[in-house]
């Protein structure tokens, strides 16, 4: 299940740095990453960490070995990240700053391939 979960983020950051490719967004934050640049970007390792009531970044780190509890994931599509060998335990909230990966993230949800007890929360619910 934990596998199957990395899996779906996975595929959550590539359809979020597809949808970012094709609808930039025009903010004055927003910046065209090419793929090339993406996919040599680093992510910083975090290993054998526990995690408990926290609001977890996922954008440009690596976690790998680490329990989470009561957690929420934040992905807002910036960076590529990793999840690897991880615990998760209670509630599991995921949440996204950017809008098209709340889209995605929402529909996945709807079409039955994210957890039933995921949680979803818009982010201005920090």
């Amino acid at each position: 299940m934990l596998n199957k979960l990395a899996l779906i983020f996975l595929i959550v950051s590539i359809i979020g740095f597809c949808i970012s490719r094709f609808f930039p967004q025009k903010g004055k934050n927003a910046k065209e990453i090419p793929k090339t640049e993406w996919l040599k970007m680093s992510k910083t390792p975090i290993v054998g960490k526990t995690f408990t009531n926290q609001r977890i970044l996922l954008d440009g780190y690596s976690y790998n070995n680490c329990r989470f509890t009561n957690v929420t994931l934040v992905y807002n599509g910036t960076a590529p990240f990793d999840l690897a060998n991880n615990t998760f335990d209670g509630l599991l909230l995921v949440s996204s700053d950017g809008p098209e990966i709340m889209a995605i993230i929402i529909t996945m949800k709807e079409l039955g391939l994210l957890r039933p007890d995921l949680k979803i929360i818009k982010s201005d619910s920090k």
